[in-house]
């Protein structure tokens, strides 16, 4: 196991403790206050087409979001498990799900839709640096739908401030994040992605 390798794993796991600790009355408060920013941010308003994420192990929950964008008439989607890869299969109200292949409730039936077609992705993270850096849970999904797209939507981290590191230890397949958005507020990215603007 490389050096990288290994700090990687030692970041997801340390990581992984952190966020499932990190409950109660103050992890309702971040959430809430979390949603507000997101839903507050411009690119996030004026898209028709998003596509979320059902939280599992601690990630930050994001179906109040969901929720409010498809009252606004936003087709939202959620990913699902087909092999190696994501496809992305739009909410419905009545809409039933199944465990995925790790747990996550994914839908059952559905036409998905490209990843190119949704205009913002909201991306879960185990970590993330102020160069946009992700560390994901491991299995490379975002990474390998983002490098995929002709034309990738505008990504949106989520995660709780306890997430932001000072690097990480990133490798080649790693796709850059464009925006991440905690409970402190919702941070762009500046190219070259070297500081955070604040919204």
């Amino acid at each position: 196991m490389s050096d990288r390798t290994e700090r990687r794993s030692e970041l997801r796991q340390r990581l992984r403790l952190d966020r499932r600790q990190f409950d109660g009355a103050l992890r309702l408060r971040a959430e809430a206050q979390l949603s507000e920013h997101l839903l507050r941010c411009p690119e996030v308003a004026a898209a028709g087409h998003l596509t979320a994420y059902r939280a599992i192990r601690g990630e930050v929950s994001i179906d109040g979001v969901i929720a409010t964008m498809m009252g606004q008439g936003k087709t939202v989607s959620i990913p699902r498990v087909v092999g190696e890869h994501l496809e992305f299969v739009p909410c419905t109200d009545a809409q039933q799900t199944q465990p995925g292949s790790f747990g996550i409730a994914e839908p059952i039936g559905g036409e998905p839709i490209p990843f190119a077609s949704h205009q913002v992705a909201l991306v879960p993270l185990v970590a993330f640096d102020r160069s946009g850096r992700r560390l994901g849970q491991g299995g490379g999904f975002y990474d390998r739908a983002i490098a995929g797209a002709t034309r990738p939507p505008f990504l949106v981290g989520v995660a709780f401030e306890l997430q932001r590191v000072s690097e990480v230890p990133s490798e080649p397949w790693d796709m850059a994040l464009d925006a991440v958005v905690t409970e402190a507020g919702f941070f762009r990215f500046s190219p070259p992605a070297t500081e955070l603007d604040r919204e």
